[in-house]
Parts: structure tokens; sequence; C-alpha cells
């Protein structure tokens, strides 16, 4: 993966071209994700009391 200071802001600029729709749908996909590879984590933080309300 290419992690020159060009490469980075052609992938922001492609990002921004994407529809609020789109980054919407990414997001939710990678929190699904995050909570099928790090279920112990997502349980401990969903019933700490230290979380934001």
């Amino acid at each position: 993966m290419d992690t020159t200071p060009e490469a980075h802001l052609a992938r922001l600029r492609l990002l921004r071209e994407k529809s609020v729709e789109w980054r919407i749908q990414k997001t939710f996909e990678l929190v699904d994700m995050s909570r099928a590879m790090f279920p112990e984590q997502t349980r401990r933080y969903l019933t700490s009391k230290r979380r934001p309300t």
C-alpha cells in the first residue's frame, strides 16, 4: 500500500466525492465488522459506566 502523502491526499479526494449515504453505509459496515471481530471489547464498552451518554 502506498503511504506517501500524495497517495493519502488522493484517497481523501476519492472519499470526499462519495455521497453522504455511501459514507454512512460504510460507517455502519465498519461498526458491524468491529463488533464481530472484537465481541468482548464491545460487550465491555456497552456495560461500562464510563461510556459517554
